[in-house]
């Protein structure tokens, strides 16, 4: 009950949060709102199909998370170049997001205000001080879309030890 109690907050909050971003005069139709959270749902849905991904971004795409940053560096790329190269880059050798989180499940929850939508993500963690347990833990993928094509992104991301090192070792051969 209490975890549900949260993901309820959780939910009211971000959705307070992002209609604070869009005044009355500027929020979009419905359809469009609904445009843009199939837009979301459908880059996730595509997976490894990193060409078709890449077209879904705008050319100046800002990636927030600190890994693709760091691949940014690596690569000398920006916009969606970057994250296309970044993908690549880390194939076979580094994970760019947090395993733990499966961004492929069908989220519990999709909001949308003005060119922002949210999407919410639970998984089932075991416990690490009792293996014998487990925990529920939420993710969240936010996205700003500017004229169909996904523009800003920000997630929920840990670092682990050894993150940087992990980027910049060359695949196993």
């Amino acid at each position: 009950m209490k975890t549900s109690i949260r993901i309820a907050a959780f939910i009211v909050l971000a959705a307070v949060a992002l209609s604070a971003q869009a005044p009355d005069a500027a929020k979009p139709e419905p359809n469009k709102l609904e445009a843009n959270k199939k837009l979301l749902m459908e880059f996730f849905r595509l997976g490894a199909d990193l060409d078709a991904r890449t077209k879904m971004l705008a050319d100046d795409y800002t990636q927030h998370n600190p890994r693709f940053l760091k691949m940014d560096e690596a690569t000398h790329l920006e916009g969606k170049a970057a994250w296309a190269g970044a993908i690549r880059a880390a194939q076979g050798h580094a994970r760019l997001t947090d395993p733990a989180f499966s961004l492929r499940s069908t989220p519990i929850a999709v909001i949308a205000e003005g060119d922002y939508v949210i999407a919410v993500y639970k998984a089932t963690l075991p416990d690490p001080d009792e293996p014998s347990k487990s925990y529920e833990a939420f993710n969240f993928e936010l996205v700003r879309i500017k004229d169909g094509k996904l523009a800003e992104h920000w997630d929920a991301l840990k670092l682990t030890p050894g993150w940087k090192h992990e980027l910049e070792t060359p695949p196993a051969k």
